[in-house]
């Protein structure tokens, strides 16, 4: 999952989370990607150089989501890669 920032952050977009899911045809899975805004890659901040500190942007941030598909013959090559939603 990739979160948006605002653009004071200066970044476009970040991974994260992620999860790994094997399904096979016409199966479906529900997925839960859980992101702490305290975990120490500070996924909700950027690093602002005059304060010298973590900082979290104001602003409005959305989360995009993607899926890779891999036909089972193909090994580790993505068959595409499909963006399925925005939050």
């Amino acid at each position: 999952m990739y979160l948006l920032l605002p653009a004071a952050a200066n970044e476009v977009k970040r991974l994260v989370g992620w999860q790994k899911v094997s399904l096979v045809g016409g199966q479906l899975e529900s997925v839960t990607v859980t992101v702490n805004a305290n975990d120490s890659p500070h996924p909700l901040a950027y690093w602002n150089a005059t304060n010298h500190a973590w900082t979290i942007a104001s602003g409005r941030r959305r989360c995009i989501w993607e899926f890779v598909r891999k036909p089972a013959a193909s090994g580790n090559v993505p068959d595409a890669v499909d963006r399925m939603g925005e939050a």
